[in-house]
């Protein structure tokens, strides 16, 4: 099975429309080697523009699909 998710993202409340707006996080499990990737676990990040998000996966307009956790 392939996974739909390149690293998982912990980030606060995602509110209103986000959508074209970088979010902030700390970054797990990153698998992409491109760019700045990969990036240690627990690292602070802002990702590039969100292009949407969907069945809680976060697709940026860098091509990353983060899986967005809550940080409660």
């Amino acid at each position: 099975m392939t996974q739909k998710y390149d690293a998982v993202l912990l980030c606060g409340r995602l509110e209103g429309d986000f959508i074209n707006d970088r979010v902030n996080g700390r970054i797990f499990g990153d698998t992409l080697t491109t760019g700045n990737h990969p990036f240690p676990d627990g690292s602070v990040i802002r990702t590039s523009a969100a292009v949407s998000y969907e069945d809680g996966i976060l697709l940026t307009q860098s091509g990353t699909r983060y899986k967005v956790e809550i940080d409660r």
